[in-house]
């Protein structure tokens, strides 16, 4: 039989579950599939399906691999593991007081706007809603790895705080991206708030967490851009620095360097193939543009360098160029003429080749 649709949002869908928690059950309470169960539909012997009909044995568990059903039958409270496993609420209140384990309907999460059991103060249409370990109500703890938003607030209620009771939200953890399968939600936050995307490893070798590779193997007309930030500024006039993107590589607690390796905050590496013919345009390893399309009365720069605060060691060098092979780098230019002079970096200057003279550092020189 259909379920009446007055009074009840009619993409609200029920269905059955067994519950096998010990706790009290409650309306609208949130609840989450056993996805690791190896316990059958109710945890009592049942045919194995998988024996062959000269040996059927019954048995209360199907081991993991031989799809066992119970994985989208049975549910619990929202506890540590499960919480990317949101099955939804209870619906009605036909089993509200009593304790499980036992069979009772939910509402699963479908968009559909639904009575849920919560215990904050809600704003329609604003206030997210997150199911928590242990937690046998909706509530606001989103960007803990132990939460996991799950629905929006559709009615303001002001008297929920520490208190659960019934209110309705609009149920869909789809609307929200998280940082890992823990329930970690990605929070831009508030303000200059931000949440941090980790990734961490205890490998020995090169550890590469992230890697985007664009390939053009067709004509190459409209060229190839393999990947492409843009920062803008649209509001008044800001009062702190807007970068474009921000490259940081650092040392932290026990992360100490050898000396057989570098720190590196940004790497920009061209590459041609040695099979990859004759190349009759510009290579660049760098190519730093501005554009101003209105007048600055501030400083411009194309590059600036900030050595920032010096707290064990200050910057030694304007930059390096690499001084082992090849000895032909076009970094840095033989040229022994003059006095204590070492060489001179090759440069090109509206079409035309100079140079930059470089000088020893030994005495008397300046």
């Amino acid at each position: 039989m259909s379920t009446p649709t007055w009074g009840l949002d009619p993409k609200a869908r029920r269905i059955s579950v067994y519950f096998e928690g010990s706790t009290t059950i409650y309306e609208g309470m949130p609840v989450c599939y056993n996805y690791d169960t190896t316990d059958n539909w109710l945890g009592v012997a049942s045919i194995d399906f998988t024996s062959t009909a000269s040996s059927i044995t019954e048995s209360g568990t199907t081991a993991e691999g031989a799809q066992n059903k119970g994985k989208f039958i049975r549910v619990e409270r929202p506890v540590a593991g499960n919480l990317t496993h949101f099955a939804g609420v209870v619906a009605g209140a036909d089993h509200a007081g009593e304790t499980g384990p036992k069979a009772l309907d939910i509402y699963i999460p479908n968009g559909a706007i639904v009575p849920v059991r919560c215990d904050v103060d809600t704003t329609t249409g604003i206030t997210v809603l997150c199911i928590a370990e242990g937690e046998e109500e909706l509530g606001c703890s989103s960007g803990a790895a132990s939460s996991r938003p799950v629905a929006i607030a559709m009615e303001t209620e002001t008297g929920l705080d520490e208190t659960a009771d019934i209110t309705l939200a609009k149920l869909d953890p789809n609307l929200f991206l998280y940082n890992s399968a823990d329930g970690t939600a990605l929070d831009l936050g508030l303000g200059y708030g931000h949440t941090d995307l980790y990734v961490t490893s205890a490998i020995t070798t090169q550890f590469l967490p992230f890697q985007v590779r664009s390939q053009l193997t067709g004509t190459g007309a409209g060229g190839l851009i393999g990947a492409k930030y843009t920062t803008d500024m649209a509001g008044t006039a800001c009062v702190g620095d807007v970068y474009g993107l921000w490259s940081q590589a650092a040392c932290l607690t026990g992360g100490a360097i050898s000396a057989a390796g570098k720190l590196v905050g940004m790497w920009a590496k061209t590459h041609t193939a040695t099979d990859a013919g004759t190349q009759a345009g510009a290579i660049y390893g760098l190519q730093v543009s501005i554009y101003h399309g209105v007048a600055c009365t501030g400083r411009t720069a194309f590059i600036y360098f900030d050595e920032g605060t010096a707290v064990a060691e200050s910057v030694d060098y304007l930059f390096e160029a690499y001084d082992g092979s090849p000895s032909g780098s076009c970094a840095y230019t033989a040229d022994t003429s003059g006095t204590n002079q070492s060489g001179a970096i090759k440069i090109r200057i509206k079409g035309g080749d100079h140079y930059l003279h470089t000088f020893d550092n030994v005495a008397g020189a300046t």
